[in-house]
């Protein structure tokens, strides 16, 4: 079974390097006892920020290190928006594509709606 739940937010320690940012996220897994055994993180998804994405500092080479079967792939809702965004020119796009995307965060953060 595939679960996918967020189990909080922290705040990086003033700067932003891959290992800056993956030492919480471990620890976070550790702290609510996620069973990362036996190979049972499978996936990462991040954004392409080379501190996210790098493949020796990143985020994700870090995890990879501690869960070597913790295959990175780039967030395709992210990379959909990046293509939307810079492949249109027109205003009027961006501003539609900009409502849809406040109107997304709306619903997928309500738990009213």
């Amino acid at each position: 079974k595939v679960n996918e739940e967020v189990l909080g937010f922290k705040e990086a320690p003033g700067r932003t390097t891959g290992e800056v940012i993956a030492n919480p996220l471990l620890e976070t897994l550790e702290d609510y006892k996620v069973d990362t055994t036996n190979g049972k993180l499978r996936g990462q998804g991040y954004n392409g920020a080379s501190n996210m994405s790098g493949v020796r500092q990143g985020v994700q080479a870090k995890v990879s290190q501690v869960h070597p079967n913790a295959a990175y792939v780039h967030c395709q809702s992210h990379a959909l928006d990046l293509c939307i965004i810079h492949g249109c020119d027109d205003s009027i796009i961006k501003d539609v594509m900009s409502k849809v995307q406040e109107i997304a965060f709306a619903f997928s953060y309500s738990a009213k709606r």
